[in-house]
């Protein structure tokens, strides 16, 4: 390494790099509202991890390397730059919430704001909720796991810094080669790291957690002590850098979306054209290129400088906007969606930034640390008391709290996600009172099936019979097949999952088994051919198959539908699903071609939506007796289940379940 000056040593004021700024928080902004055909906008957020690792870096190592460093100046800088436009965002968040967030979601929103005040978000994000799942469009924070993502880093980066600096001296080119080496491997492992774990299926963990995505801050914090002597002398170079810069940032923007596996080595093209970018326009070059000067317009300069706080608002303004807005956006809701976010975010900006970074009126360090502590533990405060009272639910008058009431009795959904050790090991979950041998009934399923425990509950209760289940979220009982990844499947395992149960039902000489699931995870001719092969093995094992056809399935959230009209007097007809023809929903009083091929096979058909049917409104119930009959837009309730289903599954089973209750208490115990 040349011993000579370095990009990070002439830190001036780059208006490019505002520039880059406004791309990254346009991208993100657009992508977020479905602006144009952004559909990778979502890598905006790597190019300002590129920046923020440059810029910090650079002032870092810069003042160790003149003795001027203080971690305490450090951090107070930073939260003088973070935690005041932060915490106006999270209180007007909370207070807005206060008026339109379900219990539910205001207890979800409790908890993430203790996650951000903790600069944890991101962890609490990964193990809750999928960037790209549907549960995102209720979570006004969940922007904020980047925010966390490059504090922890913050906390860690100096302090490494400091401390090779310190053991081979200040000024020494030997530190400088040790740090630079360090930062060099810290970001091969992160990058490796991040890789790996995606061939693992860990996209979750890679997107969130800062070990997979510190490369890309380590990438800014390269360019920072790269030799002024590396730069193209050539303007001609210099300008095909920035423009090969540019075109590495767009493609990924225009060309990524929801289904690209990110970010791992796809998020390189994004992040080294940031770099390239830098170093093109570094101070240093003796003329600036034409995208330096494309970058520092006014235009683009402008909404650079905006780019934090319109960051931090343009999200919650987003969910808050059609929370309650049940139709898709139209482009008009988007724009001005997108207006909105652009003024609050240059309000932002001017009144809260900017005085608090004014050097005329921001106090010093101390009482700038004390402030931001206190202004932490006030919002930790404000967010323990939202989970403690459980969202607040007395903000809402009894009738709509009734119809919110759809907890599950039967406790932590976790103990129902059961793997292929339990079932080889006859661990299965018990659900009726009566405990022996052998059950009568065997509930094999996915959520749908766990939805439905009450229900089988109530009739084994009812009719003294005995039951277990077989379940895991989003693993349809289906031999010999794998149903597409999803984070809460068993994915690859589902095979061997679904052969232990079979082989259990064969074993344990099982009479009658119950299939429950989402069946429109089954849409293919393959899945169709498993499932049908799969009735037919159930037969061969001594067992009956009895298939439920899965429950209606709602266009919007039903306890919030139910919230709405409650609280607003709209008609509830607005919100329930009409007759949708699917092969495997089941169809009211029609024939259907692939429930004959089922009951060829030997199954018996329990068709469900008949008794969620409304003849007069034509359309399918949500509530009955002013409680909500789904969790969401497809599970049904513990009260569902026991009022309608159980009746519907004793109606259908219950003779066959009484002939094999008669012969089972005269088989003999030690054929078990």
């Amino acid at each position: 390494m040349s011993s000579g000056l370095r990009i990070k040593d002439s830190l001036k004021y780059r208006p490019e790099i505002d520039g880059l700024r406004a791309i990254a928080v346009l991208a993100v902004v657009c992508f977020h509202f479905d602006l144009g055909a952004v559909s990778g906008g979502f890598v905006g957020v790597d190019i300002f991890f590129v920046i923020s690792g440059f810029l910090i870096s650079s002032i870092v190592l810069n003042q160790i390397e003149s003795s001027r460093f203080s971690i305490a100046e450090f951090y107070a800088r930073r939260a003088r730059r973070i935690l005041p436009a932060l915490s106006v965002m999270l209180l007007s968040v909370t207070g807005v919430g206060w008026f339109l967030l379900l219990p539910l979601a205001f207890e979800q929103l409790g908890k993430s704001l203790v996650s951000v005040c903790l600069f944890s978000a991101n962890i609490y994000f990964w193990r809750t909720f999928d960037y790209f799942g549907p549960s995102a469009g209720e979570t006004p924070l969940l922007h904020c796991w980047s925010l966390a993502v490059e504090e922890q880093f913050y906390f860690i980066m100096p302090l490494v810094l400091v401390a090779v600096y310190w053991l081979f001296g200040k000024a020494g080119r030997r530190s400088q080669q040790v740090a630079t080496v360090l930062i060099a491997l810290a970001w091969f492992a992160s990058i490796i790291c991040s890789h790996i774990l995606l061939t693992m299926g860990k996209q979750q963990a890679v997107f969130y957690l800062l070990p997979t995505r510190a490369w890309e801050l380590l990438t800014g914090t390269l360019v920072a002590v790269i030799p002024i002597s590396w730069i193209p002398a050539a303007r001609w170079r210099r300008e095909l850098l920035a423009i090969a810069g540019l075109v590495a940032i767009l493609i990924p923007c225009f060309s990524y979306g929801e289904g690209t596996t990110f970010p791992g080595l796809l998020a390189l093209p994004p992040c080294l054209g940031t770099a390239f970018i830098i170093v093109a326009t570094s101070n240093h070059a003796d003329s600036n290129t034409f995208t330096g000067k494309l970058l520092a317009t006014a235009p683009m300069g402008g909404c650079g400088l905006i780019s934090y706080s319109l960051y931090l608002w343009h999200w919650p303004i987003w969910i808050f906007a059609f929370y309650y807005a049940f139709e898709p956006p139209s482009m008009a809701f988007r724009l001005s969606a997108f207006v909105l976010s652009l003024i609050t975010g240059w309000l932002s900006w001017k009144f809260v930034e900017q005085p608090f970074r004014s050097k005329t009126s921001s106090p010093s360090v101390q009482p700038t640390l004390r402030l931001a502590a206190g202004s932490i533990v006030f919002l930790l405060g404000v967010g323990a008391f939202l989970i403690v009272q459980d969202g607040v639910p007395n903000r809402f008058s009894d009738r709509v709290n009734k119809m919110l009431h759809v907890s599950d009795p039967w406790g932590d959904q976790s103990r129902y996600e059961l793997v292929v050790d339990d079932i080889r090991s006859d661990r299965l979950i018990p659900i009726s009172d009566r405990k022996d041998d052998h059950a009568d009934i065997l509930l094999w399923g996915d959520s749908h099936a766990i939805a439905s425990m009450p229900a089988v509950e109530k009739l084994c209760r009812d009719n003294g019979l005995s039951a277990v289940a077989a379940t895991h979220s989003s693993t349809l009982p289906i031999i010999d097949w794998i149903q597409p990844a999803y984070k809460v499947g068993l994915g690859k395992d589902a095979p061997q999952f679904n052969a232990a149960v079979l082989e259990y039902v064969r074993r344990r000489k099982v009479r009658n088994v119950l299939l429950v699931a989402a069946w429109q995870g089954c849409d293919s001719d393959e899945a169709r051919t498993a499932l049908l092969a799969t009735v037919r093995s159930i037969v061969m094992a001594g067992a009956k198959p009895w298939f439920v056809t899965q429950v209606p399935r709602h266009p919007n959230p039903v306890p919030k539908a139910l919230a709405r009209v409650t609280i607003w007097g709209e008609s509830e007809t607005t919100y329930r699903a009409t007759e949708t023809p699917h092969p495997l929903y089941g169809l009211r009083g029609e024939e259907n071609k692939f429930i004959a091929q089922l009951v060829d096979a030997g199954a018996s058909v329990i068709e469900v939506r008949s008794a969620f049917w409304d003849p007069v409104s034509q359309s399918y119930a949500i509530s009955a007796d002013g409680r909500a009959l789904y969790h969401d837009t497809n599970h049904i309730t513990p009260f569902a289940a026991r009022s309608v289903l159980a009746k519907v599954l004793e109606d259908a089973m219950r003779s066959d379940l009484m002939e094999s209750k008669d012969t089972n208490e005269i088989r003999n115990p030690r054929d078990y």
